[in-house]
């Protein structure tokens, strides 16, 4: 009760710092909870996430995070099992990236002529000039193939975020033949 003596009713109390409390109908579910690291918490029922644009509602005794600001999931992962006090927004991983601007919850993995190479919120960034990357997933710069691989001429003309060998086009003076297993 912070100090206020004399307190008839248990929902005129409140828990300490870390906990929170929202008073439910159901008294079994009506008990101090340890505060998720995705919220600061004052012992009662306000809401304060600590990262901007996360989405969290009322539950019936709990908060629940529904989604993430941009470059970010919800944790735990919907493949996990849901523990209440572990709730938080986490930045993507390497090689993955969130761009639905406030409605994220899984990271997926850079597209095809892309990488990224650090744990954050940033999208991933295109592979340079003269290079490409095929698959999703890159996680470095190296993941970005070169064009001058195939031939010291080839290059993608200026062009960067190429997902395919044949965005390297040949110099001036050669050509191509396009196999039929490539």
């Amino acid at each position: 009760s912070q100090g206020n003596g004399g307190q008839s009713t248990w929902s005129s109390c409140t828990c300490g710092a870390g906990f929170y409390r929202l008073v439910a109908q159901d008294f079994a579910e009506d008990k101090c909870q340890t505060c998720p690291p995705g919220l600061t918490c004052h012992g009662d029922a306000r809401l304060e996430p600590k990262i901007n644009g996360s989405n969290w509602t009322v539950g019936v005794a709990i908060f629940r995070l529904h989604s993430c600001p941009t470059g970010h999931y919800v944790s735990p992962k919907s493949t996990e099992a849901f523990v209440a006090a572990q709730q938080s927004c986490l930045p993507c991983g390497v090689g993955e990236e969130c761009t639905l601007n406030s409605s994220c919850v899984t990271c997926t993995a850079c597209r095809p002529g892309f990488y990224k190479d650090t744990v954050g919120a940033e999208a991933c960034k295109a592979c340079p000039e003269d290079t490409y990357r095929e698959t999703a997933g890159a996680s470095q710069l190296d993941d970005c193939l070169r064009c001058r691989d195939y031939h010291p001429s080839s290059s993608t003309q200026g062009n960067d975020g190429q997902s395919t060998w044949s965005s390297c086009a040949c110099g001036a003076g050669f050509y191509r033949l396009v196999a039929q297993d490539r």
